[in-house]
């Protein structure tokens, strides 16, 4: 039996409900990639 770990595809969900947002999508983005930078999840492709 294989002690691999499946890696699973990870998704950049950003959002702006508004245009008075603290937080840009620009922000959310960044904040996800460092995310996944410092763990375990592949880097997530953004699709827009």
């Amino acid at each position: 039996m294989s002690t691999a770990k499946l890696l699973v595809p990870a998704a950049q969900y950003l959002r702006m409900s508004t245009e008075h947002q603290q937080y840009s999508l620009e922000n959310q983005s960044t904040a996800i990639q460092t995310y996944a930078e410092s763990s375990p999840i592949p880097t997530p492709r953004e699709a827009v």
